[in-house]
């Protein structure tokens, strides 16, 4: 789709793009300026927290720049998911989505996600491809984010255990804005950050199924986090230092997920127990999948200080085997198949015609020289070099450079 004809559809005209932002006005000036010259007819919705001086400086921009634009300012002391729910309630077009002022959804992407989730009765949210880009000066590290399928089990708890399978957050997809008000109602009750983040997820699962369609839908940036000062993000670090705490953290998560199921929620056959139990096990396979055993003895090993780690457990078969042999025949096979896989991953489409790979990434390069303010560069992992030579992706990256061209970062 052009950006034509993106901008000559009346979709994005019924969506609402609620941006929320902390202290980074020239990010936030660049995702602004971008919409406001790409589509035009979106709805931005911006929710600051920053600094008084700096959210002043972001309502003077956004009235400037975007006649669609409004902006919403709160204390820098409110929480973002708080921030969020407030927010929404004053969403009143049909459809809406979030996204962060240092990333960028797609106009195209937010199209088909409107789209397709209008013609997706039992769908609760849509979205599509995920990349992510780091900026090296002019240079882009761009790679793949989320790309797992659609979530359409029939059951209730059955999304929510894939989900938990293979954990990819819904947060940028495109809702209905009801729906969205009553997932962050429900994720602003709880205390913890870990939590909020898992409910917003869950509870939309709980409500509906999850249309991904294979088509580019936004770009996340790799940079600095909005709040540097917290080094323990994941939900891991919390188990190790107070596994007590969080038990009754996940508890209380647990019983407002099955009021927002009772109230909100598509109808299933679970009663209280079997909920509480799905829940658990749905839960365990997501949090062991995060769980380095390292972590977990470095923080134990004050107990037993002489007791070092040990990675991997001997093999007493090596001991009665001549020469090591099972041993050796398991590091072989192991060797294997790391090769094995490797050869898998070079296996590529052919480029058409008689250019390779690095071929493509020149003449994209050269498009977007051409295209674009700044001579934006590409890098592309190898496994993803054939990216290049997709016309989808070379739409999607055209328009994150025109993205990077609306400001400084």
């Amino acid at each position: 789709m052009t950006e034509a004809s993106v901008e000559g559809r009346s979709l994005l005209r019924g969506h609402t793009l609620v941006i929320p932002t902390y202290n980074r006005a020239a990010l936030l000036r660049r995702l602004v300026t971008y919409y406001a010259r790409h589509a035009p007819e979106l709805q931005l919705l911006v929710l600051d927290s920053s600094r008084p001086e700096i959210a002043e400086e972001n309502r003077l921009m956004v009235a400037a720049v975007s006649g669609s634009g409004r902006h919403v300012a709160f204390a820098n002391t409110v929480p973002m998911v708080a921030k969020i729910r407030d927010g929404l309630k004053q969403v009143v077009t049909p459809t809406v989505s979030l996204c962060a002022d240092d990333d960028l959804v797609f106009p195209a992407g937010l199209d088909e996600a409107i789209e397709t989730l209008g013609r997706s009765q039992g769908y609760v949210c849509a979205h599509g491809l995920y990349i992510n880009f780091g900026e090296h000066g002019h240079r882009l590290l761009v790679t793949r984010e989320y790309a797992g399928p659609s979530n359409e089990a029939h059951h209730p708890g059955a999304r929510v255990f894939r989900l938990c399978q293979n954990y990819e957050s819904m947060f940028y997809g495109v809702f209905r804005s009801r729906d969205l008000q009553q997932i962050f109602e429900g994720a602003a009750e709880l205390p913890s950050l870990h939590f909020q983040e898992l409910f917003q997820s869950c509870a939309a699962l709980l409500k509906g199924k999850v249309k991904r369609f294979p088509s580019f839908y936004a770009a996340r940036r790799s940079g600095p986090a909005a709040e540097p000062d917290r080094d323990k993000w994941q939900t891991y670090y919390w188990f190790a230092d107070n596994p007590a705490e969080i038990s009754a953290h996940y508890l209380d998560y647990r019983a407002r997920l099955r009021n927002f199921a009772e109230h909100h929620g598509e109808e299933s056959n679970l009663s209280e127990v079997e909920f509480a139990r799905v829940m658990d096990v749905c839960h365990a396979v997501y949090f062991s999948k995060g769980c380095p055993p390292a972590y977990f003895h470095s923080v134990l090993q004050p107990l037993w200080p002489d007791d070092a780690y040990v990675k991997q457990q001997d093999d007493l078969f090596r001991l009665i085997s001549p020469l090591g042999g099972e041993r050796r025949l398991a590091w072989a096979e192991r060797f294997a198949r790391r090769v094995l896989r490797k050869l898998r991953r070079m296996q590529r489409p052919r480029v058409t015609g008689t250019v390779g790979y690095e071929a493509a990434i020149a003449d994209l390069d050269r498009a977007i020289a051409a295209a674009s303010q700044a001579a934006w560069t590409i890098e592309l992992p190898v496994g993803l070099k054939w990216l290049a030579a997709n016309d989808a992706f070379r739409d999607a990256y055209g328009q994150l450079c025109h993205y990077l061209d609306s400001g400084p970062p």
